[in-house]
């Protein structure tokens, strides 16, 4: 994703707010926060079990790729659902064919923890998440400021939702350790570049702390992409683009995890 085009998207992003803030003001969306019944997972509880955990994607297309799949939401939920998967992440930017409603339909199909996968860059966006049915939600360190970060964190803390914090570089990572992260998702995919580069990220990985929960995002495909995240003890993993383009998801996953395909 080249700067221009990331730029783009957060300038639309800004657009698509004070849209959504329009209709339903901010302080309506906050009292119907009153009305919100479903509780949330605990991701960090979540991720750190044993095995290994996939956050599995749905999306439509992408701005670097195009049109990645036009399978429906509810299939690919149910496939994701029989493969067991451990969550699903939802784009819910209109860069990637997205809309916050997706996260409503999928809020009713499973009781799976649901990651917003968005550009988060106001905090209207936070409590929309929580209203909408979103366990957790992605912040991406690149693109906010320090207090931004600290700020939304404590908002999603209150909100009883838990943070994804995605980090590319050192630098990410030290403002996000400076922040009190407690999940880093650690991106293979350079955004400016669109390249994927495995090696720096594992690097990038061995830096955080032991105490913190690791999410290793972008460029996984097949289980060999896989194993040198194993071997460094890291073992959750956010796929999007391979599982959506595949055309059997269920044996994709099982082959990730190593598992028989004879008996779904």
């Amino acid at each position: 994703m080249s700067e221009k085009r990331l730029e783009k998207i957060i300038e639309d992003t800004k657009r698509k707010v004070e849209s959504d803030k329009a209709i339903i003001s901010e302080s309506v969306i906050k009292r119907s926060l009153s009305y919100v019944s479903y509780e949330t997972v605990n991701l960090a509880e979540l991720l750190s079990r044993d095995g290994i955990h996939i956050i599995a994607e749905y999306k439509r297309k992408s701005p670097s790729l195009g049109k990645i799949s036009d399978d429906k939401l509810a299939d690919v939920v149910k496939e994701y659902e029989t493969a067991g998967v451990s969550a699903i992440s939802i784009l819910t930017n209109n860069a990637f064919g997205g809309s916050i409603s997706d996260i409503e339909e999928a809020r009713q199909l499973t009781k799976l923890p649901i990651l917003r996968k968005e550009f988060i860059i106001d905090q209207y966006q936070l409590f929309q998440s929580r209203i909408y049915g979103a366990d957790f939600v992605l912040l991406i360190t690149r693109i906010l400021s320090e207090s931004q970060l600290s700020d939304f964190l404590g908002l999603i803390e209150y909100l009883g939702m838990s943070a994804l914090v995605e980090v590319e570089s050192s630098d990410d990572l030290e403002k996000t350790l400076k922040a009190e992260a407690d999940i880093i998702g650690v991106n293979n995919r350079d955004l400016k570049s669109f390249a994927i580069d495995r090696e720096k990220g594992l690097e990038l990985a061995k830096m955080i702390p032991p105490e913190k929960q690791v999410v290793i995002e972008s460029g996984i495909a097949i289980r060999a992409d896989l194993d040198p995240f194993l071997d460094a003890g890291f073992h959750n993993f956010l796929i999007g683009s391979s599982l959506m383009k595949s055309s059997n998801r269920i044996d994709a996953i099982n082959n990730l995890l190593l598992k028989s395909t004879c008996c779904y």
